[in-house]
């Protein structure tokens, strides 16, 4: 009886082993229409208004360009390059090193949407998109503020959602 005992604790022990080192189920990335309604819900509760203003004009930008797969038509890319204008110039005035970065990081990405209009990449297009984004990813990580890390983790999952991966 004491070997029956034994060899069932080796097979329970065994199996707890090969459980623990199989992968979590990996969860899917949220879509981008999930990711831009997080975004403006959690930009409707900004109150500084050049904050709020930089992100209403990145989140006008995303509900373009999701709406879109390939080329922009003209008026959309007209659209788009007047928020691209506001969002440049909300920008230059950030004195906080950290937010500067990430908006630059953010804003050299829709400068090449805005310049290709939907155009098939060049090599040197995806390189700027890769490392802006890659800014952005290690510039979120050390972001505090709960309001503002959600906002800037889904604009990073919109990102992660048109830039192709490497």
């Amino acid at each position: 009886m004491r070997l029956a005992s034994f060899l069932f604790a080796v097979i329970v022990a065994a199996a707890v082993v090969i459980s623990a080192q199989q992968p979590a189920p990996k969860q899917s990335a949220p879509t981008a229409k999930a990711s831009l309604d997080t975004m403006q819900a959690n930009v409707a509760k900004i109150a500084n208004p050049a904050e709020k203003e930089r992100w209403q004009t990145n989140a006008a930008m995303w509900q373009t360009k999701i709406g879109h797969t390939g080329k922009l038509d003209p008026a959309d890319l007209a659209k788009m390059q007047s928020s691209f204008d506001t969002m440049k110039t909300n920008v230059a005035k950030i004195t906080d090193p950290a937010e500067k970065e990430r908006w630059q990081a953010n804003t050299a990405m829709w400068q090449v949407v805005v310049d290709q209009g939907g155009a098939t990449l060049t090599p040197s297009e995806l390189s700027t998109l890769n490392a802006s984004l890659a800014t952005m990813k290690a510039n979120i990580a050390k972001i505090t503020d709960a309001s503002e890390k959600a906002r800037w983790q889904a604009n990073r999952n919109l990102w992660q959602s048109v830039v192709p991966a490497k």
